[in-house]
């Protein structure tokens, strides 16, 4: 099943230049916060200096987004970190 997947082509191949494509709409922002409070519970038990290179990563990859998708990721990425357990942990490795 894994190989077939794989070969199928059905999500194009990025390191081939081709774009990942999907037959499902774009998340919308409740959707999208919820992937963001994951991602940031699952670095927020990294070592310290692992986190601060994933944000770095992550807040260099929103920096090269169009203006509207940066300003939604910007406000979505906020107010998962305000929603999360974690949010006193993610604000101190932002300093």
């Amino acid at each position: 099943m894994l190989k077939k997947l794989q070969t199928s082509g059905d999500c194009g191949d990025a390191s081939q230049g081709r774009p990942l494509s999907s037959s499902q709409p774009p998340a919308n922002d409740d959707q999208y916060k919820e992937v963001c409070k994951t991602n940031v519970g699952i670095i927020a038990r990294l070592p310290d200096a692992t986190a601060k290179q994933v944000i770095q990563m992550r807040l260099e990859a929103q920096s090269r987004l169009p203006p509207d998708l940066r300003e939604r990721d910007q406000r979505v990425l906020t107010k998962a970190i305000q929603e999360s357990p974690y949010s006193s942990r993610i604000m101190s490795l932002l300093k």
